[in-house]
């Protein structure tokens, strides 16, 4: 994780300086440079389109970006950190549905009192294709 975070740094300090070219014309699943209101810049991935509104994943966080105007869109032209892989891996709890994954993990987060040190380990298999992660009060 360490090296993850100095990666989104890195990331994050290259699209502030970069040239921003705007596109006419954008389609789900285009990658592009997306920039908020306090002028930070992220990776994204267009997801969805509605009335000239996009919705915007930012790849090496995992949020999403919604209503987005093609004012913050811009042209991802270096080829080296458009195919860079994402930098967010989508996770989920283990025997929990979909639908009850967020209330899940909002439960567990609102019952650690702020008084509380949390450790949190995470471990993956030799394929990336299973996390483990655990939660051990300090």
């Amino acid at each position: 994780l360490p090296d993850d975070n100095l990666r989104v740094c890195e990331l994050e300090e290259y699209l502030k300086t970069c040239d921003k070219q705007r596109k006419h014309i954008w389609a789900i699943n285009d990658r592009c440079i997306v920039g908020n209101d306090e002028e930070h810049f992220y990776r994204g991935q267009i997801l969805a389109i509605d009335d000239n509104k996009y919705h915007v994943k930012c790849i090496d966080y995992g949020n999403i970006l919604e209503n987005i105007n093609d004012g913050h869109l811009f042209v991802l032209s270096d080829v080296t950190i458009l195919e860079q892989l994402p930098l967010a891996q989508q996770c989920r709890l283990y025997g929990i549905d979909d639908s009850n994954q967020i209330k899940v993990i909002n439960d567990i987060i609102k019952n650690i009192p702020t008084t509380e040190c949390v450790t949190v380990d995470i471990e993956n298999d030799e394929n990336y294709q299973l996390w483990l992660v655990k939660l051990t009060r300090e």
